[in-house]
Order: structure tokens, then sequence, then C-alpha cells
């Protein structure tokens, strides 16, 4: 037995209440379980429960063992007053309130049927990555779908409190974040980290006033991210370096520059190198000048168009710096556009519609996921065996959240699918 699936059987009532008595034998009846605390005290809260004929209104607390109540000093406590009833798996000990007054506890250990036990133990302890494949044709579509859904109000909730809180730090310069949002993204998973640090070390503010020089953006980018230390022998980067070093000057950089050593190359194509990113990611400020303009006023198809860019002929022919490519490579394709509206563009215009009270925006980055095509990763082809399959970026963001914050955690009594699982 776990709490959480204790919490679990208490919320939804998943045990016999028939004859249902106190530890000290009085009658219980539990006409509503309450609503479960989110911060700290009690685990319910303003529950409704009759106690040998007489209402109570008060929380509820849940414990493996009753003796909880004592270990976790519950009794020393002043919130933990309010507590009408203490309900337990196996009762041991008398819970007590401040003034030294008895709480009447239940014990549940045999009051919930067997099998809601089995199924649990089934899901949890499933070795298959989700836990509910090859059961999922028990569960009514619609749940999948609500459920998805409510991933996906999940997700873009996660990824704008991280722009919120930047936000703040930033005293409200949206330019700023977008900025900082879209280096995050371009960094994908493995360099998200650096390319974070990497707009830190050098602000959009700094950036903006040379973006009529593309050489010295590229400079900016690449000086602080520790990739002009060495010698290259390389006309361009000679340039480059010389550069860096008068502009970090100018503005005091060189406290906050990165090294080298901090950007992962290691089992990656040379086409998807730091390197090559922040050639990109460069070509993208160049190309854009006014960044969350560009986020928030463009339709979804200029948007594409706008996000498409090439980095400067140098990147297209070196995958680092005097090191030739076998084969050109590529600007930001119409697939990296799509990773950047889903990734950058949903979160930075459901952050910015939330913050300005206008839904437009929070409508418009749900469209925007709406139109886009599902994503093509292990995940959502994961998904697609079981029988679920994305229509769009809409779906798979939601499945994603779905895998990664769910199912990989075993969360299955969070889930409405896996509790439906159970009640079947």
């Amino acid at each position: 037995m776990q709490e959480r699936l204790l919490h679990f059987i208490w919320r939804f009532q998943y045990f016999n209440k028939k004859d249902l008595t106190a530890s000290q034998g009085q009658s219980v009846n539990v006409l509503h379980p309450g609503f479960p605390n989110m911060d700290a005290g009690p685990d319910f809260l303003n529950a409704r429960i009759e106690i040998d004929g007489i209402l109570w209104v008060g929380d509820v607390e849940i414990h493996i063992k009753s003796s909880g109540w004592t270990h976790h000093r519950h009794h020393e406590d002043a919130r933990y007053d309010s507590v009408a009833l203490h309900v337990s798996w196996e009762h041991d000990a008398e819970a007590r309130r401040n003034d030294g007054s008895v709480i009447p506890g239940i014990e549940l250990k045999h009051k919930v049927v067997p099998g809601l036990l089995h199924r649990y133990n089934d899901l949890v302890n499933s070795p298959l990555k989700t836990p509910c494949a090859g059961r999922l044709n028990d569960v009514d579509r619609v749940v999948v779908l609500s459920m998805t859904e409510r991933a996906l109000a999940e997700r873009l909730e996660n990824k704008t409190d991280w722009i919120r809180k930047n936000l703040e730090e930033k005293k409200g310069d949206w330019e700023e974040i977008a900025y900082r949002a879209l280096a995050r993204n371009m960094g994908f998973k493995t360099n998200a980290g650096a390319f974070l640090q990497l707009a830190a070390a050098v602000p959009y503010r700094i950036i903006a006033r040379h973006l009529h020089r593309g050489h010295q953006v590229e400079a900016l980018l690449f000086g602080q991210a520790g990739f002009l230390d060495h010698s290259a022998g390389d006309p361009y980067f000679m340039e480059l370096k010389k550069e860096y070093e008068f502009l970090a000057a100018k503005y005091q950089l060189q406290r906050a520059k990165m090294s080298r050593f901090q950007w992962k190359f290691m089992r990656m194509r040379p086409a998807n190198f730091p390197t090559i990113r922040i050639a990109q990611f460069a070509a993208l400020l160049i190309r854009n000048r006014n960044l969350f303009a560009l986020f928030r006023d463009h339709c979804q198809d200029a948007l594409r168009r706008a996000l498409t860019a090439v980095q400067s002929m140098y990147w297209q022919e070196h995958y680092d710096f005097g090191k030739k490519a076998k084969r050109p490579n590529r600007g930001v394709t119409v697939d990296g556009a799509t990773n950047i509206m889903i990734n950058t563009a949903a979160p930075l215009l459901t952050a910015f519609g939330k913050a300005s009270g206008e839904q437009r925006f929070v409508d418009k980055a749900l469209g925007i996921l709406a139109a886009l095509p599902p994503e093509n990763n292990h995940v959502v082809r994961m998904w697609k065996d079981m029988g679920i399959e994305a229509k769009n970026a809409f779906d798979s963001q939601g499945l994603l959240e779905l895998y990664n914050n769910y199912c990989c955690k075993k969360k299955c009594i969070d889930c409405s699918i896996g509790v439906r699982l159970l009640q079947n």
C-alpha cells in the first residue's frame, strides 16, 4: 500500500462503507470526502462526516499507519486541530489533537475490494514503457482524448511558467524573453542549457545593435560561447576573433564568457553540432529584427517562412572552424521552423495572452498547434503502435506530456486513463 493510492481510494470512496465504525466504536457515515489540499496541512479539506449521527464539517488526514500522526508530529501543529477524521490503512495508535482530545479514526485495510489493489499493482509494476499498453481498448476513446488535452494544457502551463519567471527577472522585456526562448529551442535537449547560458551571457539589447552587420552577431555569439579561444588559422575565424575582442571589451562581456567544453558534440551528426546551431541562431536573429513581434503578429504561413533561414556561407561549408563539411549544411528547414513554432511560438503566445488578458493570443497558439503536422519521434510512434495516432501537433504535444509526466513516473492514479482501468 502506498499513501498516494490510499488518497485515491479515499477521494473516490472506493471502499465498503457499510457498518463503518471508528476506532472507539462510533458509527461513521461519509457524506463528502472533502477536497484535496495542495498546500501544507491536512490532506483533505471541508469534508462532511456524520459521527454517531452528529454532522462534522472538518478536515481529513491520511496515513498508511495511524501512528504516522505522531511520527509526523501533527499533534504539535495547530493546523491539524481542524481534523474531524483520521483515515489509515492500518490502525495501530490513536491520533490526538494539540489539546489531547482523541480524533475518530477508521481503518480501510479490510474495506477495500482486493481486485482494486491487484489492478493498481499490475499498472505500477508493469515492465512496459506505458503501463496501460495492451489495455487501451478497455478505455473509452473519449477518456483518452480528454486526458491528452489535459496533458497538453499542463505542458503549455509548464512552458509558460518558465517564461513568466524569466519575464519577472527581465522586468517585462518580451523581446529578451523571445530571444531566450528561441535560444533554448535551438539547443534542443542536448544543448538547451548551454544555449540559455549563451543568451544570458550576451543580452539581446547588445545583439540588436549589430543586426545590420551579420559577422558581428556571429562574433558576439561564437565569442561568448567560447569557440574563439583557440587558433584555427582560418581567415574567417581570425576576423570573428578580432571583432569579438573589440566588442567584448566595449560591452565588458569577458566575465560571462563560456567555455567550448560546456557544449556537447558527442553522438551527434555534424549538421546538429552546436556550431551549426549557433550559426543558424545568428541567421534567424539577423533576418528577424523585431523578434517578439515576429511571433506575436505574423500569421502561421508568414511565420514559417520567416523561420526558414539559411546561415552564412562559411557555415554552409563548414561544421566547425577550419573543418570543411563533406556536403553543404542546410539552414533551418521547414521541419526546423515547425519545431520552433511548436516549442517557442506557441508557449510565448500563450504566456503573452495570459499576461495581457487577451484570449486571442492563447487561441492563436492552440490554432498553430492544431494546424501543424504531428511530430515524428519514438514517443509519438509508440502511441501509434498502441492505436493512438496523433493527427496534429496539438495531439503529439499532449501525448509527449502524457508519456513523460505520467507513464514514465507511473502516475496512473493521477491519469484519467489509469483511473478508468482501476474502476473497471
